[in-house]
């Protein structure tokens, strides 16, 4: 193996954990081990709340986690862009100092574009929110 397909396996190891404690860690539904009441519909008393709970906090870790490293992007590009503009410069081509502000401006914009998102994921989260359906009886054996 090389250490391109080793580093791809061991970032797959990593989400196989992650996804694996965060299912673990998360409230789980309690089970009722014995129902008297076998002859009743099932009621919503047992509702899918804290599965859609779960999601959005999965949700928004992810967009946590992009946000984040897009500040790590954000840095590499900024010094891409001014070191290149150096280089440029120092060559005296005025193509390549407009090409270099160019991509330090589109690394803020887009930086800029990241953060704004999770405020931009809130409200959509916040507004949908209200027209989730959790009342979905769960059938007990």
């Amino acid at each position: 193996m090389n250490k391109r397909q080793k580093r791809r396996n061991e970032w797959r190891r990593l989400a196989i954990v992650l996804t694996l404690t965060l299912l673990l860690v998360s409230p789980v539904i309690p089970a009722q081990a014995s129902n008297p009441h076998q002859d009743d519909p099932p009621s919503g008393s047992a509702s899918v709340q804290p599965l859609v709970e779960l999601v959005t906090n999965v949700a928004r870790l992810f967009i946590q986690f992009f946000v984040f490293s897009s500040v790590a992007v954000f840095a590499v590009s900024v010094a891409r862009g001014f070191w290149s503009a150096q280089i440029a410069n120092l060559v005296g081509s005025p193509m390549g100092v407009s090409q270099a502000w160019l991509n330090i401006i589109a690394a803020v914009f887009i930086f800029i574009l990241a953060v704004m998102s999770t405020t931009f994921v809130g409200i959509v989260f916040d507004a949908v929110r209200g027209y989730v359906d959790t009342s979905i009886p769960i059938p007990q054996f």
